[in-house]
């Protein structure tokens, strides 16, 4: 399960990749375009294949590094990131959080389309806090949606695709509510992101209030475990509760809403007191580490994509594991 990797010559841009994951050769393929390249298009593809566009290293660090010190210009950067990425127009809106307590938060919300009412929602938290710059915990989150709408432009998804920028807890609130009945019964599952960047090997958790993970819920822990395997370059995702860090829960009013969720993050038990800390700044973050974490997600989200109408069900793809289990890395013996 080699990675391979070749560049192609002779496409007018370079700012993009697109990134071949074939489940039967597990082969990466980089070349150089916009989505927008007609050139660029990719031929069908059989379906054990999976593509998407993969966002250069210094692109992503150059962003990430450029932490806006105020609300309102993190939303602003966001907007302009997305709009970069050709989420504009009935693709990209905002909506008011909170007018009673404050008048000027707002969500920014990107929905990359499909021809199914199915969605899957991917969540960060842009509001600065803390008594660092806020650039790990929320900002890193944040900063990787835009390169993550545009990885999954490459070809058309069975899903319809949501980036949340969300202003904090009453953000997500405010989102949910926001949704009519229907929309909100489509939404397969939740994927939230924070703190990432800290270290290459990215971190996973699915929050329970002292209960067990719903069956959605432990087959998205096997979904980012096993699409691991279709980039021999990512390091094996870990199972970690992120503690006392994690001081707002991203995830909790989609929990309530009884849709699976998920919180990726990169934090090492040993730099738990980095996040939300006075060291919680933009030179924490590495480079090396944030294009590891992306690619891990990225990949996480293409194979998702295809799976996403199994995860409340006992398919074979999940072992048939029922209520009540637990993941145990033992069960996946290939991940070794």
């Amino acid at each position: 399960m080699a990675v391979a990797r070749r560049s192609h010559a002779g496409l007018r841009r370079q700012s993009t990749g697109i990134a071949l994951i074939s489940a039967g050769a597990f082969a990466l393929a980089t070349c150089c375009a916009h989505p927008q390249t007609p050139a660029a298009q990719p031929q069908a593809a059989p379906q054990t294949r999976f593509y998407y566009y993969k966002t250069p290293e210094s692109d992503l660090d150059a962003f990430v590094h450029a932490v806006p010190a105020t609300d309102a210009d993190r939303l602003t950067a966001l907007r302009n990131a997305f709009t970069k990425v050709d989420c504009t127009g009935d693709r990209l809106r905002t909506e008011p959080v909170d007018e009673k307590h404050d008048a000027g938060a707002q969500n920014l919300i990107c929905t990359w389309p499909s021809a199914s009412p199915d969605s899957i929602v991917v969540v960060a938290h842009y509001t600065r806090h803390g008594k660092g710059d806020s650039a790990l915990d929320d900002w890193s989150g944040a900063a990787l949606l835009p390169a993550l709408c545009l990885a999954m432009q490459v070809q058309a998804r069975r899903n319809q695709w949501i980036f949340l920028e969300s202003a904090g807890g009453r953000g997500d609130a405010a989102f949910l509510k926001s949704l009519p009945a229907s929309a909100k019964a489509h939404i397969r599952a939740v994927i939230a992101l924070d703190a990432l960047g800290l270290d290459p090997r990215l971190r996973f958790f699915t929050p329970s209030d002292n209960q067990d993970p719903s069956l959605g819920e432990i087959h998205l822990e096997m979904e980012v475990l096993v699409a691991s395997l279709l980039d021999r370059g990512i390091s094996q995702p870990q199972l970690i509760d992120p503690g006392r860090w994690l001081d707002t829960d991203d995830t909790q009013p989609f929990r309530y809403a009884h849709i699976p969720v998920i919180l990726l993050h990169s934090v090492p038990p040993k730099q738990g007191d980095v996040p939300d800390s006075k060291k919680d700044l933009p030179s924490v973050i590495d480079a090396n580490a944030y294009d590891e974490n992306y690619r891990a997600i990225a990949v996480f989200m293409v194979a998702l994509d295809r799976d996403a109408a199994m995860l409340n069900v006992a398919d074979d793809k999940f072992w048939n594991s029922g209520p009540g289990y637990r993941l145990n890395l033992d069960d996946l013996p290939h991940l070794h």
